[in-house]
């Protein structure tokens, strides 16, 4: 556990057909630079990063918290696998409410859930 009580925040992406992005923990911007600096990009590149390496599928089934630049990376990885809608696996408590409220069933699949 994390000195906050989360779950120490993890991003990671699965090998696959498709790729799958695994986001576990409370995450937040400080995550997101550290998966950007991972992949060489800067933090705005993250999402075009991940659909260029095949992530076509996101896991939220052990996040706990998603912040705004987290939420941000989902909704850019969705449009740009448009016109298809990315599929969002596992999402539940907080950031199934928040993804919900904002929205975003437009732009991902809350379905796969």
């Amino acid at each position: 556990m994390s000195s906050t009580g989360h779950a120490p925040a993890t991003i990671w992406v699965a090998d696959g057909d498709p790729c799958v992005l695994h986001l576990a923990g409370a995450l937040d911007a400080g995550d997101l630079a550290r998966a950007a600096a991972d992949l060489g990009v800067g933090e705005l590149a993250v999402a075009r990063a991940l659909v260029a390496r095949g992530v076509g599928l996101v896991d939220l089934s052990g996040a706990t918290f998603i912040d705004s630049s987290v939420l941000r990376m989902v909704l850019a990885i969705g449009l740009l696998l448009r016109p298809g809608r990315l599929p969002v696996r596992g999402a539940r408590g907080e950031p199934l409410q928040l993804l919900t409220i904002l929205g975003m069933d437009e732009v991902v699949d809350l379905r796969a859930s």
